[in-house]
């Protein structure tokens, strides 16, 4: 928000006006400008009908920071940021949470992204919400998907996909732990499913097997010897 806030402040900003700018009302905006100036990225010249906002050298300085890191290539933090969005996360402090990153590295994820034309995002009622471009939603696919999986980061969009053998190994497992959902289970054929049932329960638990199969032979063999 800091960050949004300082590039859309310019020479003509003042706080009665700055409102409009980020679609807030004019107490909302002057509650983040009082943030601002807090933080010490901003000066508000006090004035009747117009109070002039400036931005501090401290301010510059982290745009100016912020402008060297976006030249930089795209990390394994930019693509999961990148895959979030995809995913349907527009808020900075869900990707925040769901990747487990700090809200620094977040914002500077997130500033790259945009000036390499990713990402875009507006500012309305005092919050940041992301969005992708056109030129993101082509980036963000199979190179997402393998660079955040390796970095070990959590994304809606980030699934691993088992390769066949994997996944018929496990199948059983599943089935028998009924962790399996109904649409998952439709799509496995049923002989499929027999197969590997008996393969998991025979693995398993062939002990009881061996005890049931024992007590049959035993009582085909007493009825035998009954006649």
């Amino acid at each position: 928000m800091d960050v949004a806030l300082l590039k859309r402040i310019d020479v003509e900003t003042t706080v009665e006006g700055f409102g409009p700018k980020i679609s807030s009302t004019f107490f909302e905006a002057a509650n983040l400008l009082g943030a601002l100036k807090i933080k010490g990225y901003v000066d508000i010249h006090s004035a009747i009908g117009n109070s002039p906002v400036i931005v501090t050298e401290k301010g510059r300085a982290l745009l100016r920071d912020l402008d060297l890191l976006a030249e930089e290539p795209l990390t394994r933090v930019d693509l999961a940021v990148l895959g979030n969005i995809k995913g349907g996360l527009r808020d900075p402090k869900q990707i925040e949470s769901m990747l487990n990153v700090s809200a620094a590295d977040i914002a500077r994820s997130i500033y790259r992204l945009n000036k390499k034309g990713l990402v875009d995002y507006r500012l309305k009622n005092a919050a940041v919400e992301l969005m992708l471009t056109a030129q993101g939603f082509e980036q963000e696919g199979a190179e997402v998907r393998q660079h955040a999986a390796m970095a070990g980061l959590k994304s809606p969009t980030v699934q691993v996909v088992a390769a066949p053998a994997e996944v018929r190994n496990t199948v059983a497992q599943e089935l028998a732990s009924q962790e399996i959902s109904s649409g998952e289970r439709a799509a496995i054929p049923g002989h499929e499913r027999l197969i590997a049932k008996s393969t998991y329960y025979f693995t398993n638990y062939w002990y009881i097997v061996l005890l049931v199969g024992a007590a049959i032979i035993g009582i085909m063999l007493a009825a035998q010897f009954m006649k």
